[in-house]
């Protein structure tokens, strides 16, 4: 009887002689049907390959909120209005917003008076001193001014990504954006309902509205 050959053409064996002896492929495990076989012993068959072993992929904790973006805030759009009441003060009368911005309003924690950013560009202080002009949002005569400089801080309409932003003038008492202190001449962003805070002790404290 002829050697056996590998009949797998898959196989680096095909067709090559074997061993009399082989009962199947060494290389691929195909049976060998022209094998002399002694007894009634049933064909080894090829034991399939063991299934790949899938490591689970475990999605990374969300890091923690960075107020300050790194990177340029994403295009800003239209909030709701804000729910809190409206103050028993009516503020002044803004000039009217640049087209496409708009409006952002400081509303005073205790006493409800609301302080209109009236341009794209507005210093944030108290009038006096040797600083002029007077600052465009003029708190001079809230309770706890003191903690207040005179140039405190600017919020700036920034029309590129339509997002408005604070900037802290490296004020005596630092400002504060929901609880979390700015670095001096680094923006940050400013969205409907953030807790802008001047000074420390909580002594003066805004809701911000932009509508």
């Amino acid at each position: 009887m002829a050697a056996p050959k590998c009949p797998n053409p898959q196989c680096e064996y095909f067709n090559r002689t074997l061993p009399n002896t082989a009962q199947v492929c060494p290389m691929c495990g195909t049976p060998l049907g022209n094998v002399v076989r002694s007894g009634s012993a049933a064909p080894v068959a090829a034991a399939p390959p063991p299934p790949p072993i899938v490591s689970p992929y475990q999605q990374p904790a969300p890091p923690p909120h960075v107020y300050a973006p790194a990177a340029p805030p994403p295009a800003y759009p239209q909030p709701a209005p804000a729910a809190y009441p409206q103050p028993p003060v009516a503020p002044a009368a803004a000039p009217p917003a640049s087209q496409g911005r708009p409006t952002l309003k400081l509303v005073h924690a205790l006493i409800g008076r609301e302080f209109a950013a009236p341009g794209d560009e507005s210093y944030i202080g108290r009038r006096g001193g040797t600083v002029k002009p007077a600052p465009e949002i003029d708190l001079t005569g809230i309770p706890n001014d003191q903690v207040i400089s005179r140039p405190h801080a600017c919020i700036l309409w920034d029309a590129a990504y339509a997002t408005y932003t604070i900037t802290d003038n490296n004020s005596r008492n630092g400002t504060f954006v929901n609880g979390q202190p700015l670095t001096p001449g680094v923006s940050y962003q400013l969205v409907d309902g953030d807790t802008l805070q001047l000074g420390r002790e909580n002594l003066v404290q805004f809701k911000v509205a932009i509508a």
